[in-house]
């Protein structure tokens, strides 16, 4: 018997299938010590190639990468990160996440497959009595104020918290008797919010990357508001009118605001870095935007400035040729600065700048009718909503003028 019991053992471990790395993966990040659930979605690998999807809340984050020999590398989206792990016999994976821009960014990750579509399991299933729905007048110290705008179904808590240079993007989390925790990562942002809610008040710390930390406190507060983004930059006195020399863009096209293809049109200009998620947020609603509005589009151009961190014009050229590519870009961009070496404000007549994105609004013959500071995303909800609207109302007014 003893022996049959060995031969049985040894016929399950022999038929046993090896360990594929396609399907559902929970990914566990350290975050200084702390545990951020990440969820990815892989495809089966086709002649060393492998594409799939991060989930991050309601968002899905397009992977593309390698895989050899058990081992993989996958870019995230559009952000400078990786990926890099090993698919292990137990068939579970190790790895790290790298910042490729970020000097000794590593961060390590274990991960097994699973079922589960979100981070949180049946959170919106389980009751609480806490409400977390509605708007959070939030402290993000130094007298800085952030706006969370949240919504709650059974335990599950979804939105993001506004300021005045953008948004945190996507937050997931779950609130378990009193106790918070939000989570959100997209390769570039890795978020974990760890709270204690009591009487319409919560505090606790906020941790990201390798090292940030800080303690936040919100009350809930359906009055608040953030400065009106319309507001918080302005021109110096004497300039109302945008004068950029002669460029060309990364195509080559020359581009020239006082031509005949910009003259007499409504102009869009953002101000953006490629290493902003803010600003590839507000890039991909222009991208959708123009596609669905294509009889208002022969009245008004696009056009991009973008200040980079490289150490070469041609690393700098390259990723925004890649990310132009990527979020499916119709319209031109020009490489104003490779390694920060000059300011917005060497080229753009403004007394301060205080946000990636920033947009503006120039009228027909070129003045600067509005300028838009920061970006609120999709993860805002009525404030995305209301940017939408105030911008294609600022359109359709600069078209008719």
């Amino acid at each position: 018997m003893k022996y049959l019991f060995l031969s049985l053992i040894l016929l399950v471990v022999g038929c046993s299938k090896p360990a594929t790395i396609n399907g559902k993966w929970l990914l566990n990040f350290k975050i200084q010590a702390h545990d951020l659930p990440v969820i990815i979605s892989l495809n089966e690998p086709y002649n060393g190639v492998i594409t799939g999807e991060l989930l991050n809340s309601s968002e899905k984050i397009e992977l593309n990468g390698t895989y050899q020999s058990n081992k993989f590398l996958i870019d995230i989206g559009t952000a400078y990160a990786k990926l890099a792990g090993t698919l292990l016999d137990d068939g579970t994976v190790r790895g790290e996440w790298i910042r490729t821009l970020k000097k000794d960014f590593v961060i390590p990750f274990t991960g097994s497959k699973t079922q589960l579509n979100s981070i949180l399991g049946n959170s919106e299933n389980q009751q609480n009595l806490i409400n977390m729905s509605g708007k959070w007048k939030v402290s993000l110290g130094a007298d800085r104020f952030g706006l969370g705008v949240f919504k709650q179904v059974g335990s599950h808590v979804t939105g993001s918290i506004l300021t005045e240079t953008g948004d945190f993007r996507f937050l997931n989390g779950v609130i378990e008797k009193n106790k918070l925790s939000l989570y959100g990562f997209d390769g570039t942002f890795s978020n974990i919010f760890n709270l204690v809610v009591q009487n319409n008040n919560m505090q606790g710390m906020h941790y990201s990357g390798k090292k940030f930390q800080q303690k936040i406190s919100a009350t809930k507060d359906d009055s608040f508001e953030l400065t009106n983004p319309n507001t918080l930059t302005v021109l110096k006195e004497g300039h109302e009118f945008l004068d950029l020399p002669k460029m060309k863009s990364l195509l080559g096209e020359e581009i020239n605001l006082k031509s005949d293809k910009y003259l007499g049109k409504v102009k869009v200009v953002q101000i953006f870095g490629s290493w902003c998620p803010n600003c590839m947020d507000e890039t991909m609603f222009f991208v959708e935007w123009r596609k669905m509005n294509q009889i208002l589009l022969n009245d008004v151009e696009f056009i991009v400035l973008a200040w980079e961190n490289f150490e070469s014009i041609e690393q700098a050229t390259k990723a925004l040729r890649k990310y132009k590519v990527k979020l499916q870009m119709d319209y031109p961009i020009i490489l104003m600065d490779y390694k920060s070496t000059k300011t917005v404000l060497d080229s753009i007549p403004f007394q301060k700048m205080i946000s990636f994105p920033t947009t503006v609004f120039l009228g027909k013959d070129n003045k600067i009718e509005k300028i838009h500071t920061g970006f609120a995303g999709q993860a805002t909800g009525p404030y995305f909503d209301l940017f939408v609207k105030e911008f294609e109302q600022t359109l359709v007014d600069l078209v008719k003028k």
